[in-house]
This record gives structure tokens, C-alpha cells and sequence, in this order.
């Protein structure tokens, strides 16, 4: 009897995951994180992806994702880079705690019709100085990069950056054209409520 529940269930599977193949819009993450954890665990534990080396410094586990849409293969891999990001905040009763964490990097790669448009190029929080003031970015840290949309015009990515630990961040919008070019535009979150 489990024998025979397990080979339903078996091709079960298989027929459901044979039925997305035609859709060459699907986003298929390949890999998440190096520790191959579900994305549903990833969201329970996302405290439990992090953690602090010798010096107190927070670190992440890798992302990577790696998927094709349309006639576009996008693959990217998001991970600590050389920066820290220290933040300063005071409990109930005045103390004071320093918490620092790594910087982010994402390094991205773009194929159109067999043709590279980015190979491994590193965008860093410096790569938005035109929308986040100069004086103030070494505070904030490149938090969330996600593939928002894929259209004729190249790829949007979701950029979030911001101080860590806060809900103050600078919400973009990364155009990747067919050629290569960049345009950032900042969200208007009073648009979106």
C-alpha cells in the first residue's frame, strides 16, 4: 500500500512538473543559498542565515539564483563584501549597543540570444550615489536585489537599501538595458499605499 501511495505521488510530481516546461516565463531558482534550504525555511529562519566571525561582525549566507525568462538567462550571487556597517541604538533603559554587519555585493550576469550583455559585473551601494546622499551611504547597506520584470527593454531588478536593523532605506528600481546600460529610479512609496 505505501509502495503504491508513493509511486502516485511520484507521478503525480512528475506530470505537474512537466506541465511548466512549455512557460518560458517561469522564474526557476536554481540554487538559494549554499545550505539548500526551502524557500518557506528560509523565510521561518532567515535569522538563523546569518551569523557573527571573531570581530562581531554579522555576515550572510550567500543567495544565488539562476534562471531563464523569455530569451534572457539571468544569474546573479549576492554576498558579504569588504564594507561594515555599524549601527548605533539605545534600549529602554539608555544602553548603548554597536551592532556591525557586512556590506553587500551583487555580482550579475546577462545573456540575451546567446549574446553576454553583463558578465560578473559588482554592483555596490556606490553604484546609486546619484539618489542617496554622499554623506550619508556608508550607513545604510544594500539589503534586498530581486528580478522584478523582463520585457522588451531589458531586466528590472528591485534594489533595497538600507541602514540596518531600520525601515529606513531607499526603495530603486535597477533598468538593465539590452545593451548593458544602467538607469536607476527611485520608488515613490506614496504611490504604492
Amino acid at each position: 500500500m505505501k509502495r503504491s501511495i508513493f509511486n502516485t505521488l511520484l507521478c503525480v510530481g512528475f506530470i505537474l512538473s512537466s506541465c511548466n516546461q512549455g512557460n518560458k516565463n517561469s522564474l526557476r531558482i536554481i540554487e538559494k543559498d549554499t545550505t539548500s534550504k526551502r524557500d518557506s525555511d528560509l523565510k521561518k529562519d532567515s535569522l538563523a542565515n546569518k551569523s557573527k566571525d571573531k570581530n562581531n561582525i554579522v555576515h550572510f549566507s550567500p543567495i544565488k539564483v539562476d534562471t531563464i525568462i523569455g530569451d534572457i538567462h539571468i544569474s546573479y550571487l549576492i554576498r558579504d563584501n569588504e564594507n561594515i556597517v555599524s549601527t548605533t541604538s539605545f534600549d529602554d533603559k539608555g544602553n548603548v549597543s554597536t551592532t556591525s554587519s557586512a556590506d553587500r555585493s551583487v555580482f550579475i550576469s546577462l545573456r540575451k540570444n546567446n549574446k553576454n550583455i553583463l558578465l560578473n559585473k559588482e554592483i555596490k551601494k556606490t553604484d546609486f550615489i546619484s539618489i542617496i546622499p554622499r554623506k550619508e551611504i556608508n550607513k545604510y547597506k544594500l539589503s534586498s536585489f530581486q528580478i522584478t520584470k523582463v520585457d522588451n527593454e531589458g531586466v528590472i531588478f528591485f534594489v533595497n537599501i538600507c541602514v540596518p536593523d531600520t525601515d529606513n532605506c531607499y526603495a530603486l528600481n535597477l533598468v538593465v538595458s539590452n545593451d548593458g546600460a544602467f538607469t536607476v529610479k527611485q520608488i515613490d512609496e506614496s504611490m504604492e499605499e
